[in-house]
């Protein structure tokens, strides 16, 4: 792919992380890059397959998260750090998570999350004290990053949103397995 068309598809992803699909204008874009419309659609042909790489794109941020998740060695404050560094692709996620009307976006969150999660999952459930019950831990991180998506904007991103959420969900389970240790 040509510099041209990249510098489109980069300033396109941070549209998307910023705005959803409603921001990726190609008026807007262009404007952004100080280029002609042509070369958009030069490049692209029209917005749905815009769109599409800009999906693409994000798949390969994902792969380079993936990675970074695979090198961590605590959930806190590793995986938080991890989160502040690739902000614009969890945005990214954010707005696919948002848009559950769109097969597309709701396909590539679905891939991504089952990769990173596939690699997140001994870290929190270590850190949810429950180690080695890895599909618990995912099942109320599904819950987690729901939560957090709702509530995230440009304006509240600190760690201090999820790591709230984290924090409940380990004092449910402590919570149960009092309970349970009783019984």
């Amino acid at each position: 792919m040509g510099d041209s068309a990249q510098r489109w598809i980069e300033a396109g992803y941070e549209l998307f992380a910023n705005e959803g699909p409603e921001g990726l204008q190609v008026e807007k874009l262009a404007k952004k890059l100080g280029l002609n419309k042509s070369g958009f659609y030069h490049h692209f042909g029209d917005r749905e397959v815009f769109i599409s790489k800009v999906l693409d794109y994000h798949c390969l941020q994902a792969e380079k998260v993936r990675t970074d998740i695979s090198s961590l060695l605590k959930f806190d404050p590793d995986y938080y750090d991890l989160l502040q560094k690739h902000r614009t692709l969890l945005f990214v996620q954010m707005q696919l998570r948002r848009h559950p009307d769109q097969k597309h976006f709701q396909q590539v969150f679905h891939n991504i999350v089952a990769m990173n999660d596939k690699a997140l999952a001994p870290l929190l459930s270590a850190h949810l004290g429950i180690p080695g019950d890895h599909d618990l831990a995912l099942e109320l991180w599904d819950l987690v990053r729901d939560s957090f998506y709702i509530q995230l904007t440009r304006d509240n991103l600190s760690m201090a949103l999820p790591r709230r959420i984290v924090e409940l969900a380990r004092k449910i389970i402590f919570k149960l397995q009092q309970k349970n240790n009783r019984s």
